[in-house]
């Protein structure tokens, strides 16, 4: 059976993009999506020409975003490059929701698949890939800015999952807790 960590981590999640969110908003007009809370677009493109830029996001063809949040982020992968397919996975459905709707014609293009992290099921993320036909195919695996919420154990699994999914010469882009 699921943790009790692991629930609570989902409801606290999901509760923060119904319930926090939207107080957080009436405050201030510049938040359209869960996450822009955190940074600014400044700060974001910095980040996105660090980490991505410097990466060749330009010639990805798929791409696994684990914790994308609102979707920023992922907006900014699928923008930089009109053929890149994202695989997106976070453990609020109410978050993947937020970036359904931000991203709504990428998600109808097939360009987006968004999905449920399962906790229970280490291998789900391997398996949503493997049946995609993506083993040794993924250009790149990225989170930004949600690791510093993940337990140790789970930090493992991603990078498991980035070795069997990544293409050689893939690439692995997070940012952690020190």
């Amino acid at each position: 059976s699921r943790g009790l960590g692991d629930v609570y981590k989902r409801q606290l999640w999901d509760r923060y993009v119904a319930e926090a969110f939207p107080k957080l908003q009436q405050s201030d007009d510049r938040l359209t999506y869960p996450g822009e809370e955190w940074g600014n677009e400044a700060s974001w493109e910095r980040i996105f020409q660090k980490l991505f830029v410097a990466s060749g996001v330009s010639g990805w063809d798929a791409a696994i975003e684990i914790g994308g949040g609102g979707g920023k982020y992922t907006e900014r992968v699928l923008r930089a490059n009109d053929r890149v397919r994202v695989w997106g996975f976070d453990v609020s459905v109410n978050f993947l929701e937020a970036t359904g709707a931000r991203l709504s014609d990428f998600v109808k293009a097939d360009r987006l698949s968004l999905n449920a992290i399962d906790s229970v099921a280490p291998d789900a993320m391997f398996r949503t890939l493997e049946s995609a036909g993506m083993v040794r195919k993924v250009d790149a695996m990225f989170s930004i800015d949600a690791m510093v919420h993940v337990d140790l154990q789970y930090l493992f699994t991603y990078w498991v999952n980035a070795a069997l999914l990544l293409k050689p010469g893939g690439r692995v882009l997070m940012t952690l807790a020190d």
